[in-house]
């Protein structure tokens, strides 16, 4: 959430893009579970969200993954084509800097393949979604979700794209009940963009 524009305002304090970048997705992370905790506290909830779920789930979480990059990437394509003036600029995935060796691409693997996922979809779909479908039809809530979970990270270029991944994952999670297929569609998204990124930046 935000994570780009925390790293713009680390960058006084921290030198490092990658530093910055790690520092951002931390303090995101940290902000969102404690929203979750504080929500949870606030309403006597217990968090039951990630249930177990039979294996061809967590195979459909990589299915809804891959699937999701694909449309994330359609609608990047087609916002390009019809507003050339909205330039993808997501550091993660344009940044040389950030895969200078192992280290780097470690990190940056465990920031936003392991801890934003998590972060995220206990907020977005756990949270959000959950209390948005409690209220509203399937379909509006997750075009809602969705659209709050784009605007979240404060890049015109990522609006839609996004918009549409976060409907996406909380279709997935009302019809599992469990977010760990979300989880793992989401960590599969995101590696997949980080794999893509590193072949990009070596040829």
């Amino acid at each position: 959430m935000g994570a780009l524009l925390l790293q713009s305002a680390l960058s006084v304090l921290v030198r490092s893009p990658l530093a910055q970048l790690l520092a951002a997705y931390l303090v995101s992370a940290g902000a969102l579970l404690g929203a979750t905790v504080f929500w949870l506290s606030a309403r006597r909830l217990a968090a039951s969200w990630f249930t177990r779920v039979s294996w061809s789930w967590v195979g459909l979480g990589l299915l809804a993954g891959l699937a999701l990059k694909v449309a994330g990437g359609a609608v990047t394509a087609l916002e390009q084509l019809l507003v050339p003036r909205i330039v993808p600029n997501n550091p993660v995935v344009t940044d040389p800097q950030l895969f200078r060796g192992p280290a780097s691409v470690g990190l940056l693997v465990l920031a936003t393949v392991v801890v934003a996922p998590l972060a995220e979809e206990v907020f977005y779909r756990g949270v959000l979604f959950r209390w948005l479908r409690a209220k509203r039809s399937l379909a509006t809530s997750a075009a809602l979700s969705g659209l709050i979970f784009g605007a979240a990270h404060f890049d015109l270029s990522l609006l839609l794209p996004l918009a549409v991944v976060g409907a996406g994952l909380a279709v997935l999670y009302a019809r599992s009940r469990s977010l760990w297929p979300c989880y793992i569609a989401h960590a599969c998204l995101n590696a997949t963009s980080l794999a893509l990124a590193l072949l990009a930046m070596k040829g």
